[in-house]
């Protein structure tokens, strides 16, 4: 299971909040709150990568993203990570 992030959409397309939900990562994408019906729209948000938490300290241009580096072919190094 995986928790996800969902943007509560007022009627004139505007954010009116943030809603948290777990959620098998085989399930779509909720389109409507669960609970009063508002429009939600999924949204991405910092994740974990090999076990270390990504951060403005931990990431490909310091080199500690978490992931590891096999030589000139990938890693944080050769920011692989996509966190620049």
């Amino acid at each position: 299971m995986a928790i996800y992030e969902y943007e509560i959409l007022g009627a004139d397309g505007s954010v009116r909040g943030i809603f948290e939900t777990e959620q098998k990562m085989s399930e779509p994408a909720l389109t409507a709150h669960p609970v009063t019906g508002e429009r939600l729209r999924r949204i991405l948000s910092r994740t974990f990568a090999h076990g270390a938490e990504s951060s403005s300290s931990g990431d490909c241009a310091t080199g500690t993203c978490g992931l590891d580096d096999y030589g000139s072919g990938g890693g944080c190094a050769s920011g692989a990570c996509g966190w620049s």
